[in-house]
Order: C-alpha cells, then sequence, then structure tokens
C-alpha cells in the first residue's frame, strides 16, 4: 500500500512502561526486554520497506497509554493514515481491559487500518 501511494513510514513501537511497572522488582529488566523487543519488530518493519522502496523511520518509545503515544505521534507528524495491528483478544478481554488498537480508532484524528 505504502509504495503504491508514494507514502513512507514512521515504525513506531510504544513499550507500556505501565505494565512494565507490575513486573514488580524485575521493572528495569521488563523494560529493557520490551524494549529489545520493539527494536526487532521496528527492524523487521523497516526490512521489509526498504526491499520495496520505501523509505522507512524507526521508533521505540516509552509511554503509560500506547495508544495515546500512537495517536500523539501521529497528530505531530501528520500522518495520513495509522495502521495498526490487533493481537485478537478475547471478547471478556476487550471488555475488561479494552484493546489498544480499539482505542487509536476512537481516537486518532486520522483514518485507522485495523490489520488481524
Amino acid at each position: 500500500m505504502a509504495g503504491r501511494l508514494g507514502a513512507e513510514l514512521i515504525a513506531l513501537n510504544v513499550v507500556n512502561v505501565d505494565w512494565a511497572y507490575h513486573a514488580g522488582v524485575h521493572y528495569g529488566e521488563a523494560v529493557t526486554e520490551l524494549e529489545k523487543n520493539g527494536q526487532a519488530a521496528t527492524e523487521a518493519i523497516e526490512d521489509l520497506a526498504l526491499k520495496d522502496g520505501i523509505r522507512c523511520e524507526r521508533r521505540v518509545i516509552k509511554g503509560y497509554k500506547p495508544h495515546q503515544a500512537i495517536v500523539e505521534v501521529a497528530e505531530r507528524e501528520g500522518v495520513d493514515c495509522i495502521v495498526v495491528g490487533s493481537i485478537g483478544m478475547s471478547a471478556f478481554e476487550r471488555v475488561m481491559l479494552g484493546s489498544e488498537s480499539g482505542k487509536v480508532v476512537r481516537f486518532a484524528k486520522c483514518p485507522v487500518l485495523l490489520v488481524r
């Protein structure tokens, strides 16, 4: 899609420091591990984009509310569309926790493409 439209990508991963905090005494280790996973995920996206000649900027940031961080980056950068994945929580989990991707859809001012 990005290649056909001549778009540039921002591969963004938000480290949920609130979730990491609940790891307790291993908070620092949890954040480090989440950052490492975020780097690997954004590198994989960048590699795929570069193979198709698409410019891609990688970012791994920390935030307490990932959906809010995604929306803020999108607004600040003036993005035309947010593409976000859905990890497929159960209906009960969505009701109890709310999905981050669902919150991005609700709060973003630009179109959001939800990918399963």
